[in-house]
């Protein structure tokens, strides 16, 4: 079903790619490898919502090839959006050398970002 789905990662229609990314990003399967890649290119398309949604997805499924792409994300990103998605993606991720770039977030001029970075460090500190 994996490798199905991610067949819909690359459609141009906006709510399709997005609706192929949720169930990767919240769907009851062992593994995701098959659609990782495609995950990570996301991770850099125009769009914000997809960004975003990539992100989540990589942090809840602990996509070890996602790490360093959420941390840029999380400081790097132009967009707010995209930017707080991979900031608590990275508290999903649950790893704890997250914590630096999380505490530089915190730093954001977006207001979610910071909230979602807080969030993410109360993760991880848990």
């Amino acid at each position: 079903a994996v490798k199905e789905i991610s067949n819909y990662l690359n459609n141009n229609a906006a709510n399709i790619r997005r609706a192929a990314i949720y169930i990767l990003w919240k769907g009851d399967f062992a593994n995701i490898k098959s659609a990782e890649d495609n995950l990570l290119k996301l991770c850099t398309h125009e769009e914000n919502l997809t960004r975003g949604m990539a992100a989540l997805a990589i942090g809840e499924k602990k996509v070890s090839a996602g790490y360093d792409a959420l941390k840029n994300m999380t400081l790097n990103d132009k967009d707010g959006y995209a930017r707080r998605c991979a900031a608590y993606a990275l508290g999903l991720y649950g790893d704890k050398d997250a914590l630096p770039t999380l505490q530089k977030a915190l730093e954001d001029s977006d207001s979610m970002v910071k909230a979602n970075a807080q969030a993410a460090i109360a993760l991880l500190n848990k």
